[in-house]
């Protein structure tokens, strides 16, 4: 008798779901195994993802670190515009803020303790957290010593403005015409008012300059000598034209009161008053 040389027939109900069931294991293995490999592969791209990133703003820290810890400020040609090219770094900075934050949340959803890249991803955010506290560091003292020298040298500025202003008002206080008659002593008069109006008016830059030094004299400022000196030019000179002013006023108060008297003997009584 012949034997049959194909597939063995399964003859019986039993080995019927017997080899049903094999087929369904291995069916059940291999979704596991895709599953699995289909996790991994996941875990993955969210792992290269956040090294992309994390590389991302380490370069970008680093090309900021170069310029925070040049000391432009050493050469104080254009401060001005160095300080405001400072800001617009700054104002970069503030907006990169919150990538860290970010990786560190991203961190904390995907890379948990049982993830193969947490001990990883932990180190790499730490080194990024050393170099961000290091940036803000850096730029916070280069933008106080740059606003520092730019104050000084406004400071200075506004000192020679006062200087200048004083100079050129001394001729109007220093004057000994006091009016050959009525007419002229009353232009004198409103003239002098227009200059005392402007005397009260600077008046306040003075005060700003001396409060200025007075706080450079309080943190002790590197350029405090000749801080002190130009407040003391200042003071002395603006005491001396206040002074001038005052003398100037009752010159003018004597003159209006002479040329009223002799108004008056003349028959023409005049009754301004100043």
């Amino acid at each position: 008798m012949l034997e049959s040389s194909g597939p063995k027939v399964l003859e019986t109900a039993e080995e019927i779901q017997q080899r049903r069931q094999e087929v369904l294991n291995r069916y059940e293995r291999f979704k596991e195994r895709v599953a699995e490999r289909g996790q991994k592969l996941e875990e993955s791209y969210y792992y290269q993802v956040f090294r992309r990133d994390a590389d991302d703003l380490e370069k970008w820290i680093k090309e900021k670190l170069k310029i925070a810890e040049e000391k432009s400020y050493e050469d104080p040609t254009n401060i001005q515009g160095k300080y405001e090219k400072h800001q617009s770094v700054v104002t970069e900075v503030q907006a990169k803020s919150r990538v860290l934050p970010e990786l560190e949340e991203t961190r904390k959803l995907r890379f948990t303790e049982d993830h193969f890249a947490h001990e990883d991803t932990k180190v790499h955010l730490e080194e990024l957290s050393h170099l961000w506290e290091l940036l803000m560091e850096l730029m916070q003292e280069k933008g106080n010593r740059l606003l520092q020298i730019l104050k000084f040298q406004q400071y200075l500025q506004e000192c020679e403005d006062i200087l200048e202003w004083i100079g050129d008002k001394e001729a109007i206080v220093t004057s000994a015409e006091l009016g050959e008659d009525w007419e002229r002593t009353e232009v004198l008069h409103k003239k002098f008012e227009e200059f005392q109006k402007e005397l009260e008016a600077r008046q306040e830059r003075v005060d700003r300059v001396n409060q200025y030094a007075d706080e450079c004299a309080a943190e002790s400022h590197p350029q405090l000598p000749l801080i002190k000196t130009k407040q003391d030019e200042v003071n002395v000179a603006w005491q001396r034209l206040c002074d001038l002013a005052l003398r100037r006023r009752e010159s003018l108060y004597s003159a209006a009161d002479l040329q009223r008297f002799k108004r008056c003997g003349s028959g023409h009584c005049l009754t301004e008053d100043y």
